[in-house]
């Protein structure tokens, strides 16, 4: 399973929509690994759901939405 974390330089965002980038993580057999780099499109309502979901990522982390 795909893991996205929205981040802000090597922080957690405080906002899904206005983050820079997401750190794209895989979890599988008991075991959680570093899968790359996703720029984030831009803000704009309805795009980063599919836009997420596009790239296989079915978990999201942020702090706040």
């Amino acid at each position: 399973m795909k893991i996205a974390i929205a981040r802000d330089g090597s922080q957690v965002s405080g906002h899904f929509g206005h983050c820079e980038s997401y750190a794209l993580y895989e979890a599988g057999d008991s075991m959680i690994s570093h899968a790359g780099e996703l720029e984030s499109p831009g803000h704009e309502p309805g795009k980063l759901p599919p836009f997420l979901a596009s790239h296989g990522i079915k978990v999201i982390i942020a702090g706040g939405m």
